[in-house]
């Protein structure tokens, strides 16, 4: 095992337990990242898991994997695209759907209202909106 990045925390000790527990062990991590390494090489994936298509993270949902794919990797899965960063993203998503950029609200629950409009429409529509703007 990577004694880097397995985490043994003792109440007891003051030290908090971290958020990132393997799916299968006993084991915690302080970040996606190195819970999502360990499992992969240790092959302790459970039977139903959603990994980002992005990289090698692995969730318990999609939609934490979607978001890590929105917010990290800037992937609009409207568009089917993966911009240079959030703001091109962004400016991407309002342009085609004709909507203003985020403004106060975070850009994943803008995200999801851009998606939740885009599918509500027709295909023609969509069509529409991709073609003449």
């Amino acid at each position: 095992m990577n004694a880097g990045i397995a985490i043994a925390a003792s109440p007891a000790a003051g030290h908090s337990i971290p958020d990132f527990e393997c799916f299968t062990c006993d084991e915690y991590f302080n970040d996606n990242w190195d819970r999502s390494e360990h499992m992969w090489d240790y092959r302790h994936l459970p039977d139903e898991y959603y990994e980002c298509e992005k990289c090698i993270e692995v969730f318990e949902t999609q939609s934490g994997a979607t978001r890590l794919e929105v917010e990290r990797h800037h992937y609009c899965n409207v568009c089917d695209r993966t911009f240079d960063n959030l703001n091109r993203s962004t400016q991407r998503l309002a342009s085609d759907l004709g909507l203003p950029a985020p403004g106060e609200q975070s850009f994943w629950e803008w995200h999801l209202q851009v998606q939740q409009l885009w599918q509500a429409q027709d295909a023609c529509s969509v069509w529409i909106l991709r073609v003449w703007r």
